[in-house]
């Protein structure tokens, strides 16, 4: 009798402690993705360009600078990536880094 006992509490606990992990999870339908990131806009200089890693350090008319990568789906307009040029871009955020869509030369680097 004590066993049965035993092993009811045992079980009792053990659905128990299942049923609250359960309410505190969040629940997603089937197939349900996370909504993308809105698109951000960025202006600024290219202070540098890091081609291996597909990645510019873009640096704003406040002096704050922003990493940011593409890759081969990012549409680039109006010439070269290269330290010295302003561009203006479209961004998202995708795992936790920042992500141009597209990337637009506006101004070609001055010569001095």
């Amino acid at each position: 009798m004590k066993k049965i006992l035993a092993l009811l509490m045992v079980v009792g606990f053990a659905a128990a402690t299942a049923l609250a992990a359960t309410q505190q999870m969040p629940r997603e339908k089937a197939g349900e993705q996370k909504a993308p990131a809105p698109a951000k806009s960025l202006r600024g200089t290219i202070a540098q360009v890091d081609n291996n890693a597909k990645s510019l350090t873009l640096k704003d008319d406040s002096g704050k600078e922003t990493t940011v990568f593409w890759n081969d789906s990012t549409k680039i307009d109006g010439g070269e990536l290269k330290e010295g040029v302003t561009v203006s871009l479209e961004t998202t955020q995708q795992d936790g880094k920042t992500l141009a869509t597209s990337i637009k030369v506006t101004g070609a680097k001055k010569p001095y």
